[in-house]
């Protein structure tokens, strides 16, 4: 009690029960809420720890089963180094001084971590991995940073049920994004030495915000993320440009505005003739408004020699100069493919 009000109803003052979870678990729970992530956004918060504990991490296990969290061990995270017990079903992360509203009160058994807590301990682990793999660690944390920063969320393995037609299509739309850049960049500032701020930083140099799926993405990654990264550096371009045009507005997946052009990703499974006429048409309406198209198939990212003739033809369209001789940055951009392509369909 605090002032003779109930502690739990007051914003900062917050007590937890049962498990809060973190980690590569957080981003499984986020992910299996699908659609509905969202609504998690409005919860009460805190960035208190103080009544979870092993006991309460037992009682919450279940109901994360019950969530969609099926992967163990369960990534939790507790107040202090004395409660980290060894226990095969959890491994405790602790955190000190928090920054305020870190953590998402689900329900009495369950937290989560907020989405922009979640970005840093991903980094954290990236860091831990050996000097070899940090590049591949950061091309998949950037990955996930155009999730939580989009408008959709990866299916998890297993998921069923409801979540059938998540299933077939690999991922779930959301309303809105869990978080932004800004949002991510400014808890950063706020953790003061917490582990993971070097890699969550050079990721978030990649990140574009408005991807609404998985290979939106990884377009974006391969054209415009970093040569240091294996990406051919083309100009930031923006994803789902919107178009207006005499049939109302339409949407580019990836567009550079400025130079009046734009791809559509036609998916690996475009094959319908009602298909293609579609996307005639809807290439005609946008071409009508002085932007060029072209529609690019998951064959034109994956075969080596169609993926460098479309780097040619955006380098004529745009007037961008795109040469690459070295094959230090091959080995590069084959290793950002092999993480890129294995993010969608």
């Amino acid at each position: 009690m605090h002032g003779g009000k109930n502690s739990a109803t007051m914003p900062g003052y917050y007590r937890l029960m049962g498990i809060c979870i973190c980690g590569i678990s957080a981003l499984e729970f986020y992910r299996a809420y699908g659609h509905r992530a969202c609504d998690l956004l409005a919860h009460a918060r805190t960035s208190k720890l103080d009544r979870i504990s092993i006991a309460g991490m037992n009682r919450g296990e279940e109901r994360l089963s019950e969530m969609g969290v099926l992967k163990r061990p369960i990534h939790v995270l507790v107040d202090r180094e004395a409660r980290r017990k060894p226990n095969e079903r959890f491994i405790c992360k602790t955190h000190s001084n928090l920054p305020p509203r870190s953590v998402i009160k689900v329900s009495e058994e369950v937290s989560v971590v907020c989405p922009e807590l979640l970005f840093l301990e991903l980094a954290s682990s990236i860091e831990k991995t050996p000097r070899e793999d940090l590049l591949k660690g950061e091309v998949a944390l950037a990955l996930v940073g155009f999730e939580l920063c989009g408008t959709y969320l990866l299916s998890n393995e297993g998921q069923c049920g409801s979540v059938q037609e998540k299933m077939r299509k690999g991922f779930a739309n959301t309303h809105q994004s869990l978080t932004n850049k800004e949002r991510i960049e400014k808890y950063i500032a706020n953790c003061g030495r917490l582990d993971g701020v070097a890699s969550a930083r050079r990721a978030l140099e990649i990140i574009q915000e408005g991807s609404h799926s998985p290979m939106e993405s990884s377009l974006f990654m391969l054209l415009c993320g970093p040569r240091s990264h294996g990406g051919m550096g083309f100009p930031r371009g923006l994803l789902n440009y919107r178009v207006k045009t005499s049939r109302g507005q339409r949407l580019i997946d990836l567009a550079w505005p400025h130079f009046g052009v734009g791809i559509e990703y036609l998916g690996r499974n475009y094959h319908g003739i009602s298909e293609v006429e579609r996307d005639d048409r809807r290439r005609n309406e946008i071409g009508g408004e002085g932007v060029t198209i072209f529609n690019v198939r998951y064959e034109d990212l994956a075969q080596p020699y169609r993926f460098k003739q479309l780097v040619e033809v955006l380098s004529k369209s745009t007037g961008v100069r795109v040469r690459v001789r070295s094959s230090a940055f091959w080995r590069r951009h084959a290793l950002m493919k092999s993480v890129v392509l294995s993010n969608g369909i």
